[in-house]
């Protein structure tokens, strides 16, 4: 499986050595805005007409982020020949209710409306809510995959994951394995945010990296 990401998202590890710069801000805001997370200060997104919208903690900026990184997601998966696509977001960590909203369905539902050919499957979700990542959880793809359920995969076609923020992998590699023992191949998986504990010589060029399932 390969992963696209839309942007790094820089780690408070101590091996970074360099200081914090504009695009280093204009990265983490755009992350923790389509997340709905807290921060402080504000960055200016340059949109494609050339236009710029504040990214704020401001519901206001929490959708200019969301604008932003679905736009700019759509413009991947055509990149990559997609035509249409199901969208298959990974649940959140208190994802246990299938008809609750999260980050992960929020982006999907975000790029079916700016192109239904590309629609939100919002399928999965977890039957005990799990640790977050953060709290020390959320590193072991087999436990992972052990609370999966899903609310009907039949009929899935060319399916991308899509989540907000990749860290181990092991939340795509829990997803794609699930869906694989279902019968569904997914060969590409979608991020916003990568997490980098390094300094990038570009904060929005992303590498693509290939994901052992």
């Amino acid at each position: 499986m390969q992963l696209h990401a839309l942007c790094y998202y820089r780690s408070k590890s101590e091996d970074w050595t360099d200081s914090w710069t504009d695009r280093h801000y204009l990265a983490r805001n755009l992350v923790k805005g389509v997340k709905r997370s807290e921060f402080g200060g504000f960055s200016l997104l340059r949109l494609v007409n050339g236009k710029s919208k504040r990214l704020d903690n401001t519901p206001e900026g929490q959708r200019a982020a969301l604008a932003y990184a679905s736009q700019h997601l759509l413009t991947k998966l055509r990149d990559l020949g997609y035509s249409s696509a199901h969208l298959v977001p990974i649940p959140a960590s208190n994802h246990v209710d299938p008809r609750a909203e999260f980050t992960g369905g929020r982006i999907a539902d975000a790029i079916e409306r700016r192109d239904p050919d590309f629609q939100a499957k919002c399928v999965l979700y977890f039957d005990t809510q799990q640790r977050k990542s953060a709290a020390g959880g959320g590193r072991n793809s087999t436990e992972i995959e052990r609370h999966l359920r899903d609310t009907g995969v039949s009929g899935l076609r060319n399916v991308v994951l899509l989540d907000d923020v990749m860290t181990s992998g092991a939340h795509l590699r829990a997803g794609a394995r699930y869906l694989a023992k279902k019968g569904i191949i997914v060969e590409d998986a979608l991020v916003v945010g990568r997490t980098t504990w390094t300094p990038k010589s570009s904060m929005f060029k992303c590498e693509v990296e290939s994901i052992t399932v």
